[in-house]
């Protein structure tokens, strides 16, 4: 594949194909929310992710050809969310990374193998190191190729971390429960700033909101936390709790063993942060 700019504006057009295609297929408000925030969300990680080229060191010295697969890599990286979504409901047992990538060779003949290696790879349920593709390149393409995934990953956790502030998606909880509930796994998975998986979310407001506290751990450039302080999100998320915490006990909801192993985990948390770099 010859990868010059023009291939970044073919990547446009394949991802309001495949848009398109499921949108106009249905009448569903609920898909046609989804499709809609995906549409919006991949071109907002383009966005932050020539940004994050633009500022981050060990991204500036990549070649053009590799800046592109990496821009085409964000643009197109949740095309597979499209076609998640089925009689209204998300199917979350499908792999969308996977499922972008089989979709991209088959329907678009894209065979840029390290751009589809960062769509199959950037929700972190596959390890770079099980990959073919990785294994078989040298020490030289293995560093672009980890790069290159870490900064797909960074693209995508900073653009939800902007749609959760400016839509301040904590407050609209409907199904949540607010019973203090932590999963010891979610702490864990922050502590160890490893992926975790999203089956461990029980409907809890407490889950939910140290899921972004790890989704955070998990990046992986300086400019990106950087822009995690400059956006505030990590006191944006704190704030909530407090607010959650403030719910659980005026609903009697709380007990003295729950608040206090809150507050134990919640100092775990902010020290890792803390000595992460990122402002508590």
């Amino acid at each position: 594949m010859n990868l010059t700019n023009d291939l970044i504006v073919d990547s446009y057009k394949i991802l309001e194909k495949h848009f398109h295609n499921q949108f106009q297929a249905t009448i569903n408000e609920k898909e046609i929310k989804w499709y809609n925030v995906k549409y919006s969300h991949s071109i907002d990680v383009f966005n932050a992710m020539c940004e994050l080229i633009e500022n981050e060191n060990k991204l500036k010295d990549f070649n053009d050809e590799d800046k592109i697969r990496l821009k085409i890599g964000a643009m197109l990286h949740d095309v597979g969310r499209f076609y998640q979504m089925k009689n209204g409901e998300i199917q979350k047992e499908l792999n969308h990374g996977d499922m972008g990538k089989n979709i991209l060779i088959n329907s678009d003949n894209f065979d840029d193998e390290a751009t589809l290696l960062f769509i199959k790879l950037h929700d972190g349920r596959f390890k770079i190191e099980d990959e073919p593709f990785y294994k078989s390149s040298n020490d030289e393409r293995k560093n672009f190729l980890k790069l290159g995934l870490n900064a797909t990953e960074d693209s995508d956790i900073v653009s939800n971390m902007k749609i959760m502030i400016k839509n301040n998606r904590f407050l609209t909880f409907k199904d949540i429960d607010y019973n203090i509930v932590i999963s010891d796994e979610i702490i864990d998975a922050i502590v160890n700033k490893r992926h975790f998986n999203g089956k461990i979310l029980i409907p809890s407001a407490y889950n939910d909101l140290f899921v972004k506290l790890a989704l955070v751990r998990l990046l992986n450039f300086d400019y990106s936390k950087k822009i995690c302080n400059k956006i505030g999100f990590i006191k944006f998320v704190l704030n909530h709790v407090d607010k959650f915490l403030e719910n659980s006990i005026n609903q009697n909801l709380a007990t003295e063993v729950k608040i206090n192993d809150l507050f134990k985990k919640l100092e775990i948390v902010k020290d890792v942060l803390k000595k992460d770099g990122f402002e508590i």
